[in-house]
C-alpha cells in the first residue's frame, strides 16, 4: 500500500492531480488517491479505513468545496480525516484555493500549519519534508556544510548528542577485561565486543530489514579507531571481513573512519556544492525526470538494459583506481546479514562497528546523513550509502541505510547526494576490476 494518502473533494480533483503528479514525480513515491469515486460509495469504507491504516502520511487538500458541506459527520472527507487523527497519522493540511476556513475547521485546525497550495517554493518544501518523514521516524539534526572543490562536505557541529557516563563506562571496560583474562563466559578477544554488554544474532538473508536487539546497553566514546586488520590498494585500506569483497576503512573522499567524506549523487564521480535534479548527470528532463543511461523501462527515458555502474561511472574507481568499486545491493546485503552490527560513538561521531561473524575483524561506519540540495540531513543519527545499482526502472538507485536498532536496504532518488563505502577483490598483491 502506499505510504502516502490524499483526501480530497472530487471538484478539485484536477488542481490535486497535479500537485500529486509533482509529489510522485520528485519522490519516487505513489500516493494513493481516489481516482473511481469512492467517496460517493459507501461500499468502498473498508478501502479507505484499510489505506489509511497503512499510510503514514494524509495530505488534506482543504478548498472552498469544503464550505458547502452540510453534513459533517456524513462528509467523506471529513471522516477521512478524524480517522486518520484517531490513528495517529501525520496530517498535512494543504489548503489549494487559499480559501477562508469554516468554523468548523476553523474550530479543529486554525491553530495548524497550512501549506499554501498555490505555491510552487511551498509544494516543493513539502516535497523535501514528506522525504524526510518517509525515510526515518523523527527529525532530522542539520549539520552546518562546507563547499570545496571536492563538494559538500560535513563539519564539526558543537550541537552533536555527546552521552557518556564515565563511571558506567570505566566498570564495563574493567569488567570485560576481567572476563578477558579470566576467560569467563567465552568473552571474544575483539576490542569491539568487549566494550558492550549488548547481546547479538545472526541475521536472516532473506531479510530486508534488521533490527538490532532491543537490550539496554551503555555507549561509550571509543577515542581510538576500532581493532581493525587491514591491508591496503593503491594506497586505501581496507579489511577482510570473511566476505565475498573486502570493505574499505573509511568512506570515500574521507581520511578517517568515522568522517563523511564527500556526498555524491548516483552515476557522478564527484561532489558539487547543491544536489538536485536539474543538475544530476544523465538526466534529460526536470519534469518527468527521464534518463538517457542506466533505463531499463522506456516510462524514465531512453532505455539501455543497464541496471549496474559502468567503471567510468563509478565513483571509487575513479578516485582510487582500479580494483576498487562501489558494492552491489548484494554485496551490502552480505554485510547486513553475515557481520554483527554494534551501535557506537568513534570519536564523537555516532555509527556502527560493523564485525564479521567469521573471522573478528571490523569496521566502523559513520552515520553521515545524506544531503539535498544544500541541506546535510539526517547527521549523526542516520547513514546512507549507495550501492552499484539502479531500481523502479532506472529512476531510483539502491542504498543501504542504518540508524540505532534498524539496518535495512531501499531506493531513492538518484539526484541526491550519498556517501559511498568502496569495496575491492583480493589483496594488494591479487587484485580485480
Amino acid at each position: 500500500m502506499a505510504r502516502i494518502f490524499i483526501s480530497y473533494k472530487r471538484i478539485d480533483f484536477n488542481i490535486v492531480n497535479g500537485i500529486k503528479e509533482h509529489i510522485e514525480s520528485e519522490l519516487g513515491e505513489k500516493c494513493w488517491i481516489d481516482l473511481d469515486g469512492i467517496e460517493s460509495d459507501a461500499q468502498f469504507k473498508d478501502i479507505i479505513i484499510s489505506a489509511i491504516n497503512e499510510c503514514e502520511i494524509v495530505l488534506f487538500m482543504y478548498s472552498s468545496a469544503h464550505s458547502h458541506i452540510t453534513d459533517y459527520e456524513k462528509d467523506w472527507t471529513v471522516r477521512e480525516l478524524n480517522f486518520a487523527a484517531s490513528k495517529n497519522k501525520r496530517i498535512v493540511f494543504i489548503n489549494i484555493d487559499k480559501s477562508k476556513l469554516t468554523d468548523q475547521f476553523e474550530f479543529d485546525f486554525g491553530t495548524k500549519q497550512q501549506i499554501d497550495g498555490t505555491s510552487t517554493s511551498s509544494i516543493n518544501r513539502l516535497i523535501k519534508d514528506l522525504r524526510n518523514w518517509l525515510l526515518k521516524n523523527g527529525q532530522h539534526p542539520e549539520m552546518p556544510v562546507l563547499s570545496t572543490d571536492k563538494g559538500v562536505r560535513v563539519i564539526k557541529s558543537s550541537k552533536l548528542p555527546i552521552i557518556i557516563i564515565a563511571i558506567a563506562a570505566t566498570v564495563i571496560l574493567a569488567t570485560a577485561v576481567l572476563l578477558h583474562i579470566t576467560g569467563r563466559n567465552g568473552i571474544s578477544t575483539n576490542y569491539a565486543e568487549s566494550v558492550s554488554p549488548k547481546t547479538t544474532e545472526t541475521q536472516s538473508l532473506d531479510s530486508d530489514r534488521i533490527s538490532t536487539p532491543d537490550e539496554d546497553t551503555v555507549t561509550v566514546i571509543l577515542e581510538t579507531e576500532p581493532a581493525i586488520v587491514s591491508d591496503e590498494l593503491n594506497g586505501y585500506g581496507f579489511v577482510d571481513l570473511g566476505l565475498s569483497v573486502n570493505w574499505s576503512t573509511c568512506n570515500l573522499g574521507a581520511s578517517a573512519p568515522q568522517e563523511a567524506g564527500t556526498y555524491f549523487a548516483w552515476g557522478e564521480t564527484s561532489g558539487k556544492t547543491a544536489y538536485r535534479w536539474d543538475n544530476l548527470k544523465y538526466h534529460i528532463n526536470t519534469t518527468t525526470h527521464k534518463f538517457y543511461k542506466y533505463v531499463d523501462n522506456a516510462q524514465f527515458g531512453n532505455t539501455d538494459g543497464k541496471h549496474v555502474l559502468d567503471l567510468a561511472d563509478d565513483a571509487a574507481n575513479a578516485a582510487w583506481g582500479k580494483g576498487w568499486r562501489l558494492p552491489t545491493s548484494a554485496e551490502q546485503d552480505e554485510l547486513r546479514n553475515k557481520c554483527i552490527w554494534k551501535w557506537t560513538t568513534l570519536n564523537n561521531v555516532h555509527g556502527y562497528e560493523i564485525t564479521s561473524n567469521s573471522n573478528g575483524n571490523s569496521i566502523f561506519i559513520p552515520a553521515s546523513g545524506y544531503c539535498d540540495e544544500t541541506d546535510i540531513i539526517g547527521y549523526g543519527s542516520d547513514g546512507y550509502l549507495w550501492s552499484s545499482e539502479t531500481s523502479s526502472g532506472g529512476r531510483n538507485a539502491c542504498y543501504l541505510y542504518f540508524r540505532d536498532n534498524e539496518v535495512a536496504k531501499s531506493d531513492i532518488g538518484r539526484y541526491l547526494g550519498l556517501c559511498i563505502r568502496p569495496v575491492c577483490h583480493g589483496t594488494a598483491r591479487n587484485t580485480e576490476p
